[in-house]
């Protein structure tokens, strides 16, 4: 007995919840304080409001068909209701209407509850009626829904929006929202991921959205003023923040006017790039764009060409890509992650004075250009490199420079390969080697200098032994090589200094790590380097980035990977800046288990060895098929309980795809290109290649 009492009492409260502290209009024409133009519900019955009895804070309005409430003073509810019957269901003249609760669209006559809501809301301008300009429902309060799913829609317009909520709270849409104005005064507006802003008047181009300073628009949808891409509303003025969130359908920024003022910046964590329409763009001195996703981000039309940043801020975990050149007039703050830029435009900081550059982490792969003006000295940091690692160029002027000018560096990535040069004497040390890595610097004709001291950190460089002699070596087209002039400073570690370095444009310049064949030999890497077991033999494949003085490859094997012998010559192509491809053949299976390396010999006798790689019996258990291939590979082994990994990478040695199965891997090919491919195998006990070709 005691618990059906209870159930019935959890019911009534639920039933009387939902009804208890509601309101509905109850006349054509009224005003929202007279006591006659509403109906108050007991929890079973709605009876004629009395003295005192008009929708307050803590109580639910419900204005239905056919009728109009208007507002003479500010007022106060919880939550607003209104039909969605075409017509004007509240005037709000010059007052506000304070929100404490959430906004909701009805289709049903209020008689009893749950009440039937509807996504459905009116198009015309009048439903929510703004007679006289400061009018306007205020969301105020604490954290909450201001419109719940499906029970409201993308109208009307012409009506006015405040968001004016306490310190640190926020409201969310979980529906789109269209207004003729939309202003956050204080507190965050977040819409859930796929819901526009629309900004409408009622007429093209009409419609404005304001983020004051402190505040918050966190948008998961589009802003636009219709849903078609392109249809522009009026302005957009950011002085607080304005995040952009959306990762779904077709989100954009379409407006005649956005300006981000001082102190306005606008947050990027989208993964889907947004466009943009928008006639008048422009950041003010003081504003920033941020870039903080957790994943890849290419930029969009939040930074279109046309534009220049005042502020940049990278703090993603992975990459920003940049399609083409951008500008950032004042500061780069480099937080985290990579940024990518094609290898034909720039990252340009600083027009008509010097950009600020701030960095934490991250590299820029591709040109940098950074101003200098007249009359500077100091440092200057070019955070240049791969996606692999960090290798940065300083540029330090000692004397104060004349003219204002640019200075573009980009760094090269060769690999960590070295290769041989005609030698040349720096100081007592003799130069005959260089790196395939390199950085491309250039110096416009209006800006000299007497000299300037360079640093260049070639990071995973391999075979330097002696780091205080590495030399910055210098070239203007990769092939003849010589002192850049100045004099050699001590480096460390992959660092190498030159100081006194001549310096005046117009100029164009490559800057190479130097060494030679006793010291610091730099090592050429083979690519890919690969053994494949066929029958009775085993095909040996390789290719080469570029080649300077090569003669040609000896190959060696080794039964117990200590002791080789060398069993054939290959010859090489001798100079070359692109990339070949070389193969033997051994027709003897020396035993069970195989070593073979490689030994590349230049003209002058200075030899390197390539790493060791293995063919064993057990390699024959891994089956692939079919090879060539063309949409998809099977990697099945003998053992059907064995457990596999495999990597899939490129002739660049670039990895593309790791997996990993028991017995069986199938690898799905469609989006690779046409042409060679290296299957790197594990089974736990022995790692092996395979080649395989696409066509």
């Amino acid at each position: 007995m005691k618990k059906l009492l209870l159930l019935s009492f959890i019911l009534i409260s639920a039933f009387c919840s939902m009804g208890q502290n509601a309101y509905r209009s109850v006349v054509t024409a009224g005003n929202w304080n007279s006591i006659s133009s509403w109906e108050r519900y007991n929890g079973t019955t709605w009876l004629a409001a009395t003295t005192g009895q008009i929708p307050g804070l803590s109580d639910t309005a419900y204005i239905q068909t056919g009728h109009t409430i208007s507002l003479t003073q500010n007022e106060n509810v919880r939550d607003l209701n209104l039909h969605n019957i075409t017509g004007t269901r509240i005037i709000l003249a010059g007052f506000k209407l304070n929100l404490y609760g959430k906004l909701g669209c009805f289709s049903s006559a209020i008689s009893t509850f749950p009440v039937t809501y509807t996504a459905s809301t009116p198009s015309t301008s009048t439903w929510i009626n703004t007679t006289t300009a400061g009018g306007a429902i205020k969301a105020v309060g604490n954290t909450r829904n201001l419109t719940n799913t499906s029970e409201w829609g993308n109208n009307p317009p012409g009506w006015m929006l405040e968001i004016a909520l306490n310190a640190g709270q926020t409201v969310t849409t979980n529906t789109g929202l269209k207004m003729a104005r939309l202003l956050i005064s204080s507190g965050t507006l977040y819409t859930a991921s796929g819901f526009d802003i629309r900004a409408d008047s009622g007429a093209a181009a009409t419609g404005d959205v304001i983020i004051n300073a402190g505040t918050t628009l966190s948008l998961g949808g589009a802003m636009r003023r219709t849903s078609a891409v392109g249809s522009q509303f009026d302005s957009t003025i950011v002085l607080g923040t304005l995040e952009i969130r959306g990762n779904s359908g077709t989100p954009g920024l379409d407006m005649t006017t956005l300006l981000v003022g001082t102190g306005g910046k606008i947050k990027m964590t989208n993964t889907v790039p947004y466009t943009s329409v928008i006639v008048n763009f422009s950041y003010v001195p003081g504003s920033s764009l941020e870039y903080a996703g957790t994943t890849a981000q290419t930029v969009g039309g939040e930074f279109p060409n046309t534009v220049q940043v005042k502020k940049l801020i990278i703090n993603n975990t992975t990459s920003l890509t940049i399609p083409s050149s951008r500008i950032i007039s004042d500061t780069l703050t480099m937080i985290a992650g990579n940024i990518i830029i094609p290898s034909t435009d720039s990252l340009i900081l600083g027009t008509t004075y010097p950009g600020i550059l701030q960095r934490t982490t991250g590299t820029i792969i591709g040109k940098l250009d950074r101003y200098i003006p007249s009359g500077t000295t100091g440092s200057y940091l070019f955070p240049v490199g791969t996606a692999a690692f960090y290798r940065p160029m300083n540029v330090t002027f000692a004397s104060a420079t004349t003219g204002g000018g640019t200075i573009s560096v980009n760094h090269v990535d060769g690999g960590i390969s070295g290769s041989s040069i005609i030698a040349y004497t720096d100081g007592t040390y003799t130069v005959n080697r260089r790196s395939n890595m390199y950085w491309e610097g250039i110096v416009n004709s209006t800006f000299t200098a007497p000299s300037i001291n360079i640093s260049i950190d070639a990071a995973g460089q391999t075979g330097i032994t002696a780091p205080s002699e590495t030399r910055v070596t210098g070239s203007t087209d990769g092939v003849t090589f010589g002192s850049p002039g100045g004099t050699h400073s001590a480096g460390s570690g992959t660092i190498a200094y030159r100081n006194g370095f001549p310096f005046g444009g117009p100029l164009y310049f490559r800057a190479y790590l130097g060494g030679n064949a006793t010291t610091n030999f730099l090592p050429v890497r083979i690519k890919n380097f690969s053994a494949e077991s066929s029958a009775n033999s085993v095909v040996l494949n390789w290719f080469t980035a570029s080649e300077v003085n090569n003669n040609g490859f000896e190959i060696e094997r080794s039964i117990n990977g200590k002791n080789f012998e060398k069993i054939g010559f290959v010859k090489g192509v001798g100079n070359s800046t692109k990339l070949n491809q070389y193969q033997f053949v051994d027709h003897t299976i020396a035993g069970k288990t195989t070593f073979y390396r490689l030994k590349q010999l230049d003209f002058d006798g200075i030899y390197e060895c390539s790493e060791i790689i293995t063919v064993s019996e057990e390699d024959l258990s891994v089956i692939i098929t079919p090879n060539p291939f063309i949409n998809e590979i099977n990697v099945v082994s003998k053992d059907f309980t064995q457990s596999l990994s495999l990597e899939v990478f490129d002739i660049n040695g670039q990895i593309i795809k790791t997996m990993s199965g028991t017995g069986k891997i199938l690898v799905h090919t469609n989006d690779l290109p046409v042409g060679i491919y290296f299957i790197r195998i594990s089974n736990g006990k022995n790692v092996f290649v395979k080649r395989v070709i696409k066509n």
